[in-house]
């Protein structure tokens, strides 16, 4: 009971106790490394398992997963830096979509179709 203390005030002190550790832990011992490659690298977490147990899950198929999820995210991100970059060129260059004519106002069009109507005697 008493080594037991040890170990979980060690845990508490890196950080290891976090949900999202134990869960990556646990992810990891199931085998489904897809998702903790995406644990590890979007949420930052860090699994409490063993240095020859994560090793081992290395060379099994983590690294693969690992390499592939910081790719699609490399990807993604410059993907979002590329529209940025669009979206700020075409607002300096005064972009195509800026209307010289009045914009489409639903109520004043109703309104003067009513007022049209009224002198008719279409009972309005």
């Amino acid at each position: 009971m008493q080594g037991q203390r040890t170990v979980i005030n060690g845990l508490i002190e890196e950080g290891s106790n976090v949900l999202k550790n134990l869960w990556a832990g646990h992810l990891m011992e199931r085998g489904v490394y897809d998702k903790v490659a995406f644990i590890l690298t979007s949420e930052k977490a860090y699994p409490n398992l063993h240095r020859e147990m994560m090793r081992r899950h290395m060379d099994n198929e983590l690294r693969e997963c690992m390499s592939q999820v910081i790719k699609l995210k490399t990807s993604i991100q410059q993907n979002r830096l590329l529209r940025k970059g669009v979206y700020a060129v075409s607002s300096l260059l005064g972009g195509s979509s800026n209307k010289t004519g009045e914009m489409y106002n639903g109520f004043k069009d109703e309104f003067t179709v009513f007022t049209q109507y009224k002198g008719h005697g279409l009972g309005f």
